[in-house]
């Protein structure tokens, strides 16, 4: 394995170890409801890319393929911005 190898897996290996040791809580801010009910938010918790991590919860519990409204897709795969981050 080269250099650049051996980097990338110290690089990974301290990642998870910080992600396993971090005594910071996870909160999640309401960011607002689709038009089907679905409930929408953002944690205070950054991804490998430095975005702020979103999900929703549907309104139907337990449903595996619920609909979401077209701009609320959008703004979960971090295409839009319209409900930015307040952290």
């Amino acid at each position: 394995m080269n250099n650049s190898g051996k980097f990338s897996l110290r690089l990974l290996f301290q990642k998870i170890k910080t992600s396993l040791t971090s005594k910071e809580k996870v909160v999640s801010e309401f960011k607002g409801t689709d038009l089907f009910g679905n409930e929408f938010f953002e944690t205070n918790i950054k991804d490998a890319k430095g975005h702020y991590t979103r999900h929703f919860v549907p309104k139907q519990k337990g449903e595996t393929l619920p609909n979401i409204s077209p701009e609320w897709q959008s703004w979960l795969r971090l295409l839009s911005t319209f409900f930015d981050s307040a952290f």
